[in-house]
């Protein structure tokens, strides 16, 4: 298993919120494969959030099913707020879909 997986094994909230990772004191990638007897240190931030690279890291199936959980959440947010953005502003001056001030708007707000 890699050192995100052991993440997500030992809390699911702690895994989402993996910033990094030491073994046996030294930084080392999210992808770093544990040895038995490793000491593994968990770096989180509150502002992390997992990404789809994310699924190339993990081996286990419970650390894959927990990220694509979160990923879905994130899109189906999106979804809701594109939803919003379109009913409250209709398109641009243009009458073309805001499709470029919508995406400067989510990147804003999911950055």
């Amino acid at each position: 298993a890699t050192s995100l997986d052991f993440a997500f094994s030992i809390h699911s909230e702690i895994g989402v919120k993996t910033r990094g990772t030491r073994v046996n004191g030294k930084l080392v990638p999210l992808n770093h494969i544990l040895n038995s007897g490793d000491q593994v240190e968990i770096i989180t931030s509150v502002n992390q959030k997992p990404t789809y690279q994310w699924l190339d890291y993990v081996t286990t199936s419970r650390a894959k099913n927990k990220i694509k959980n979160v990923l879905n959440e994130n899109t189906k947010k999106i979804d809701v707020i594109e939803s919003k953005h379109d009913s409250a502003h209709g398109s641009n001056a243009n009458g073309m879909p805001l499709l470029r001030e919508k995406q400067d708007y989510l990147k804003k707000k999911f950055s």
